[in-house]
């Protein structure tokens, strides 16, 4: 039971890592941990975390963005998402 469990986290890890293409990424310099966020911009919690990005990059912690937004993927949340991808990357 726990063998089969464990490759089912690996199987999921494994295909959520096929998705980096699609990640906004803030990497810490020595990276010590990886930090994936099912981000949606309008929440609340969300934009909390966002604003301790520095902090956790500080302490080896990367963090990587999926988006998820609440609404959906074809809403104006999503829009918004696309916006704020594209500001990240400048």
């Amino acid at each position: 039971m726990v063998k089969r469990l464990i490759l089912l986290i690996k199987d999921c890890l494994a295909e959520l890592n096929s998705y980096t293409n699609e990640m906004i990424v803030y990497p810490a310099k020595n990276e010590k941990h990886v930090i994936t966020v099912f981000m949606d911009i309008t929440c609340h919690y969300c934009h909390l975390l966002h604003t301790k990005i520095k902090e956790y990059n500080d302490l080896g912690i990367t963090i990587r963005y999926l988006a998820f937004p609440r609404g959906g993927m074809n809403t104006k949340q999503q829009n918004k998402w696309k916006l704020f991808g594209h500001q990240q990357t400048k």
